[in-house]
């Protein structure tokens, strides 16, 4: 009985990240799930009288995110996951409070431009938030780890309508679901902001090995071939960098048929 407590303070130590991750996944997409699959058609047929437009507000969402998740995760390999994790959220907690504020003959136009800026945030999160797994988790856990992110983002469209509804019916106004958004965005940028760690890359602790190891090898006279080897696949890597951007249109292509087929 006394190895549970230290088993359980092990498990929590080792995977808190997980867990923070997991949490503001949660909240976020939860809050995306309101806000695109409950409220917007709602307020857009009952409260503009747009629906016919719906279709283009949406369907921006939709490939802005598809086309913004290659260069989110340049990005985040660039400046690190969790600027764009926290920003995500910010992004869309603003959006979701400035939707219901709009009107006039420019209704249209500002939804869709605020359902881009939705779909930016929602590429910077979701992008990062998988990727990160490799920073967090070690290699033999992480397929699991994947799975929780998984249950997560599923978890919260499922419950999306639900919630969604919830609100409305509660307060009598269509306008109550997108504050429950927004709130829930809100909760996800704090969680992600105070409680996920700002850790470096694992593949940048690799790097750095790499250099000490070169450094050593100098000081004992046995670094020329070492440094060679180093600089040839440093070289290598350099040069395998751009052929990962000319990637970027398959993997556009693959999510447009992708959408088409759903």
């Amino acid at each position: 009985m006394d190895g549970i407590p230290h088993k359980a303070r092990h498990f929590f130590h080792e995977y808190r990240a997980l867990m923070i991750l997991g949490a503001a996944a949660l909240l976020a997409e939860l809050a995306y799930a309101i806000l695109n699959l409950s409220a917007m058609p709602m307020y857009v047929d009952k409260e503009l009288h747009e629906f016919a437009h719906y279709g283009l507000i949406f369907g921006t969402f939709l490939a802005v995110e598809a086309v913004s998740r290659p260069a989110m995760g340049a990005i985040g390999d660039r400046i690190g996951r969790k600027p764009l994790m926290v920003a995500a959220p910010a992004i869309t907690a603003c959006t979701s409070y400035a939707t219901i504020q709009v009107g006039g003959p420019l209704v249209v136009p500002i939804l869709v431009a605020l359902r881009a800026l939705d779909g930016l945030g929602s590429s910077a999160l979701w992008m990062n938030a998988f990727a990160s797994i490799g920073d967090i988790v070690g290699e033999k856990h992480r397929s699991a780890a994947m799975s929780v992110l998984n249950v997560t983002y599923m978890g919260g469209m499922a419950l999306g309508f639900l919630l969604g509804g919830a609100a409305d019916d509660y307060f009598h106004t269509l306008r109550a679901s997108f504050y429950v958004a927004s709130g829930l965005f809100v909760a996800a940028f704090f969680v992600m902001l105070v409680f996920f760690p700002a850790g470096k890359h694992r593949h940048d602790e690799a790097h750095a090995g790499e250099v000490a190891a070169v450094l050593e090898g100098l000081a004992a006279g046995r670094a020329g071939s070492k440094l060679r080897k180093k600089l040839t696949a440093f070289g290598a890597w350099l040069i395998g960098i751009p052929s990962s951007f000319k990637e970027v249109p398959d993997m556009v292509a693959m999510a447009v048929v992708t959408f088409l087929g759903m």
